[in-house]
């Protein structure tokens, strides 16, 4: 369910909010941001999915174990650039993975989920692209 744009408290963790989604240092936001999901953000930028304003729900390296990230990438990218608060208000947003559904945005802050996903560091600012670390691999929705 979506969130109306006053009932997203503007001071909770993580809701700064841009017009454009961009974040800086300071909008940073979550329990585990001391490490970067390198494999998954590498493999992104080979496939040229950063090459433009994205917003990316990187799985955790641990997360993502000895998964192949190259088939799963385009169903962790949203085409259009979100910050945290950008992301309650929709609701859902869609990937670049068409045939998967779109992505289901539950909560706020530090109590958002992506898909049931939990953020371990959200609103992290890359060159073209904010990034939400989260715990798990998104699967597509099954039909």
């Amino acid at each position: 369910m979506a969130l109306p744009p006053g009932s997203v408290p503007a001071g909770a963790a993580g809701l700064t909010g841009s017009p454009d989604g961009s974040t800086t240092k300071a909008d940073i936001f979550g329990p585990a941001c001391s490490s970067k999901p390198s494999r998954f953000l590498t493999a992104a930028e080979s496939a040229e999915l950063l090459d433009t304003a994205v917003t990316v729900f990187a799985p955790a390296d641990e997360a993502l174990g000895d998964t192949d990230p190259e088939p799963i990438l385009r169903r962790h990218v949203i085409g259009k650039r979100y910050d945290a608060k950008g992301l309650a208000v929709a609701g859902s947003v869609p990937s670049l993975d068409s045939t998967g559904g779109p992505v289901k945005i539950d909560g706020f802050g530090e109590n958002m989920t992506i898909d049931g996903a939990k953020i371990l560091c959200g609103n992290v600012p890359e060159r073209n692209a904010t990034v939400f670390v989260i715990d798990k691999v998104l699967k597509p929705k099954s039909a």
